[in-house]
């Protein structure tokens, strides 16, 4: 979306994070004058920097899926070098993703397993499979660090889907 206008895509991300938590801590100023609501601080605090527990499947799959990408694209880099790059992003994408999971979290990515079908299917496949898997996820559940992933995969999905 952001090859539309004139951001670079770095300049975007921060346009986006800075937007986001300009958001939240307007409405972290409001919910103090008010006084009125039933979330504690520290609850507010804990749901703009952690993924919600109900997204964490769904957040893990993404990595699954990305994984798997990157790991078919370095195998593959002799076959197909046209993909190598889609996996190499594949791989940064998934890393940051990783890097939002809470330890408990992250020490179970290996029980995390991909569809049977993705055995057939090629890096750009894997990576456009990823990017639906996300939009399962209402983003009101996510962190506002989370994105600079989701654009991130956007942006990888739209090159697999148009090279």
């Amino acid at each position: 979306m952001w090859r539309q206008c004139s951001l670079t895509p770095t300049v975007a991300v921060g346009v986006v994070h800075r937007l986001a938590r300009t958001l939240v801590d307007r409405i972290g100023a409001w919910l103090d004058e008010h006084e009125q609501h039933p979330l504690t601080k520290r609850e507010i605090a804990v749901r703009t920097q952690a993924i919600h527990k109900q997204a964490v499947p769904v957040w893990m799959e993404v990595i699954a899926l990305l994984t798997e990408a990157a790991d078919l694209g370095s195998t593959q880099i002799g076959r197909r070098p046209e993909e190598h790059s889609l996996a190499l992003g594949a791989e940064l994408v998934a890393g940051k993703a990783v890097g939002l999971l809470e330890e408990a979290d992250r020490a179970r990515l290996d029980n995390v397993s991909v569809p049977a079908a993705a055995a057939a299917w090629s890096v750009p496949d894997l990576v456009v499979e990823a990017e639906r898997v996300l939009r399962g996820v209402s983003f009101d559940l996510l962190p506002p660090r989370a994105s600079e992933v989701v654009i991130d995969l956007l942006d990888l999905a739209w090159e697999a889907r148009h090279g």
